[in-house]
């Protein structure tokens, strides 16, 4: 649909809801001071997309670069949502573009490392050795803790890769050349192949199983690291779906 309209139209398994969406602003007060998870707001953020596209302009700025660090993870989830309905307002203004997407990238990156400290605390002291894939996604995260994070998360980073050991290389799923890992989001072979990470283990999977609210991807052994049997998206804590749109429970 090309049309952004004044109605929002929500599907649910035994009833069909269609009320007028609120003012932006009360909306974008709302989603801001909310504590539930995000997901739970989709219908909100969506009505202020809508409104959003509609109008040309989005009643918030993206916040700051500076400002990302201070952020607790509730609000950096909220901001990059916000700032993403910011970004595909009519902005012409190059260097505004330049900036949002900057920001953009910044809260994707610090909502991952709050996902990455958080699985390699409650890891540390499972042996994961006969695990391979497992062995792979932990390395990672240890390799981009101890090249990007504060100095205590360094010191947590490097005695856990001393436990793991020597871990392969992690190799293209087209040509099986080698990946080094420069994204969080995505990694690149040295044949041009790009392939998406997966938003929980970081490792690259084939865009199969996504999160329908923030479209990202999400690998099939990912499940590993969720507290219970459904794997969740980590930027609003959604479900992931099959790309058939059935939700898919990984036991």
């Amino acid at each position: 649909v090309s049309v952004a309209y004044d109605h929002l139209v929500v599907r649910e398994p035994t009833q069909i809801s269609i009320y007028q969406v609120d003012c932006s602003s009360k909306m974008y007060q709302y989603v801001l001071e909310s504590e539930k998870a995000l997901y739970t707001n989709a219908d909100v953020l969506e009505s202020l997309r809508i409104l959003s596209c509609k109008e040309g302009w989005s009643p918030m700025t993206p916040v700051q670069v500076n400002e990302i660090p201070e952020f607790p993870l509730r609000l950096l989830k909220v901001h990059y949502w916000l700032t993403k309905i910011f970004r595909s307002t009519n902005i012409t203004e190059h260097r505004t573009l330049e900036l949002t997407n900057e920001v953009e990238h910044n809260l994707q990156t610090a909502i991952l490392e709050h996902w990455i400290i958080d699985t390699l605390s409650r890891f540390i002291t499972t042996d994961v050795s006969s695990q391979p894939l497992m062995l792979l996604s932990l390395s990672l995260m240890c390799e981009w803790i101890m090249k990007n994070g504060s100095e205590n998360d360094k010191d947590m980073a490097e005695i856990f890769s001393s436990k793991l050991g020597h871990v392969k290389q992690e190799m293209c799923l087209v040509c099986h050349e080698s990946v080094q890992l420069s994204f969080l989001t995505h990694g690149r072979c040295k044949n041009g192949h790009t392939l998406p990470r997966c938003c929980r283990s970081l490792l690259l999977t084939p865009p199969t199983l996504l999160c329908p609210n923030c479209r990202v991807f999400a690998h099939k052994d990912a499940v590993y690291f969720e507290f219970g049997e459904w794997l969740t998206c980590t930027y609003c804590d959604g479900f992931m779906v099959e790309e058939l749109g059935r939700e898919r429970q990984l036991r």
